[in-house]
């Protein structure tokens, strides 16, 4: 690299987590605040949006369960990746403040402006999100603990597995396990297909292992009735 001696750029990250959950009977302080994480990274100039986030997320903040997902085929952050965290830079001594970066053109453009700092040196908060399904588990904690100070106290249903998710939760555990990828250079983490004619690395998300386990449950099924009338 160009910059500070051969480092790179270097990046002052702000990594602020969720707050904890209250414990059970006890409800959160109204001025609690989130944990922050703060760390000094440093970039190569040429390093592409993945690299980035692998270095930063996963590397240096050891938060290896927000690398996944990655990118779509235009360069954004898939919508996995988008609801567990944002990204924010700021330049200082510019008016680059609080901007927010979800694609590879916003990472180009975040160290080519950095790149003409001669520090060569930014400012990068990430936020963490609520996943949608842990936003609404916390919202009927809530509703509970509410609740718990009247005689009509809600209980929650459990959810019974049916038999169909049984088999398809046995089948994504084995689908996960035979393709676990063991690439070092791979960016993803978790199970990966990969394309027999360029080795590209296709990101096995939950939502492909369920389909596929799905789709596997069905021809098993139409097997079993093919063999009793035949």
């Amino acid at each position: 690299s160009i910059h500070n001696d051969g480092k790179g750029i270097q990046l002052s990250v702000s990594f602020i987590g969720l707050l904890p959950p209250p414990k059970a009977g006890e409800k959160r302080r109204a001025n609690a605040k989130p944990p922050v994480t703060t760390k000094v990274v440093y970039i190569h100039e040429n390093s592409s949006f993945i690299q980035g986030l692998v270095k930063i997320l996963w590397q240096s903040l050891q938060r290896k369960d927000l690398c996944q997902g990655g990118l779509d085929r235009h360069g954004n952050l898939r919508e996995k990746t988008a609801a567990m965290f944002s990204l924010e830079y700021t330049i200082p001594r510019t008016q680059l403040k609080d901007i927010a970066m979800v694609s590879e053109d916003d990472w180009e453009t975040f160290l080519e402006e950095a790149g003409k700092k001669p520090s060569a040196q930014v400012k990068l908060t990430i936020k963490e999100k609520l996943a949608e399904a842990a936003l609404k588990e916390r919202a009927e904690e809530s509703e509970d603990e509410d609740d718990g100070n009247s005689k009509s106290k809600k209980k929650k249903k459990k959810h019974v597995p049916t038999e169909e998710e049984i088999n398809q939760d046995a089948i994504i555990k084995r689908l996960t396990e035979i393709h676990m990828c063991e690439d070092r250079k791979c960016t993803f983490a978790g199970p990966c297909w990969v394309d027999a004619e360029n080795t590209a690395h296709i990101h096995l998300t939950h939502l492909h292992l369920r389909t596929w386990a799905a789709a596997i449950v069905r021809h098993l099924k139409s097997l079993t009735v093919f063999r009793l009338l035949t």
